[in-house]
């Protein structure tokens, strides 16, 4: 089986490669977009459908914020981050073909000895 594997420019064939890559379909203006978010890089490659390079987009400041992403949804477009194991801050991002955003942020130890509280 041959999987192609997107980097830059370039498409290879079965080729490995030490970083981790995550990739999903973005839809965004009726287009669809490829999106290669490389982990250990904190950098999104926006392709077209036909593997052509659209955009680099560096997150060096969101990573620094918020972390590495610990787990993804269903559909790839969101993701929750936190900085370390031993963090009990939590965010949820999602990324598109303009960047990633935050949508929310929250403290799990906070919410749960609220919730604690309540009952």
């Amino acid at each position: 089986m041959i999987l192609p594997y997107l980097h830059e420019r370039r498409i290879y064939l079965n080729k490995r490669h030490e970083a981790n890559h995550f990739y999903t379909i973005h839809e965004h203006d009726g287009l669809k977009f490829i999106l290669c978010m490389s982990v250990n890089d904190n950098k999104i490659y926006v392709y077209t459908e036909t593997g052509i390079l659209c955009d680099k987009i560096v997150y060096d400041d969101i990573a620094i914020r918020v972390g590495k992403p610990e787990s993804c949804s269903e559909n790839g477009e969101n993701f929750l981050f936190r900085k370390s194991h031993q963090s009990y801050d939590f965010h949820l991002l999602k990324i598109g073909v303009n960047g990633m955003t935050i949508k929310s942020s929250f403290d799990i130890r906070k919410n749960v000895q609220a919730y604690l509280n309540e009952y």
